[in-house]
């Protein structure tokens, strides 16, 4: 199934553009899924496996998230439209940097649910990697978002840089109680404990 797909794009290069953000998504989940295969088999993140781990959540994290965030922006399927619109050049991500529209809103406020959703992942596995790979993304949502209260650049830049400490000190501090917290319900001992590792120690 894989050859029949490669061999598809390779014969209309334009069918990957057109489902590019669809592409994303799929290769952003079996970038995650073979992070979370390597991570069981070493969950106490002590040996090789884990850094290998750790870069494949690292790169699964902004693929997933450009997928969300372009499927937003311009549905899961491309059209022309898409490409002859001059505004459309910067992309999602220009898009929701200029703050001038609402769709500026939606994009900013969609990438920080779903880096909120990374966020309550990467406790129950142990994976710092998903959260700390849209840190550059998330404080530019959060930019758009205080720009909307009227408030002048300097305030915006401060309150942004603010909370993205604020977010990098809970990494940090509140890691291993949180951690403890969520997995209460989940046994210690067995499969499902190789997948969401008891909180002790650090996380990558």
């Amino acid at each position: 199934m894989a050859l029949a797909a490669a061999t598809y794009l390779v014969a209309d290069p334009y069918a990957f553009v057109v489902h590019l953000p669809l592409i994303n998504l799929l290769a952003g989940l079996a970038l995650f899924l073979a992070g979370l295969v390597f991570d069981m088999r070493d969950p106490a993140r002590t040996t090789r496996l884990s850094g290998t781990g750790f870069w494949l959540h690292f790169f699964a994290a902004p693929t997933l998230l450009g997928a969300a965030v372009n499927a937003t922006y311009t549905g899961w399927r491309l059209d022309e439209s898409d490409f002859a619109d001059p505004a459309a050049a910067g992309g999602p991500i220009g898009a929701m940097a200029s703050g001038e529209s609402g769709e500026a809103v939606a994009l900013a406020a969609v990438t920080l649910a779903v880096i909120a959703g990374f966020a309550l992942v990467s406790l129950l596995i142990n994976r710092r990697a998903l959260i700390v790979s849209g840190l550059i993304t998330a404080g530019i949502s959060i930019g758009v978002l205080v720009s909307q209260l009227g408030l002048g650049a300097g305030t915006v830049v401060a309150v942004t840089l603010l909370a993205l400490g604020g977010v990098v000190v809970i990494l940090g501090a509140a890691w291993n109680p949180v951690r403890r917290v969520l997995l209460a319900p989940f046994p210690r001992q067995g499969p499902l404990a190789r997948l969401f590792p008891p909180a002790r120690g650090l996380a990558g």
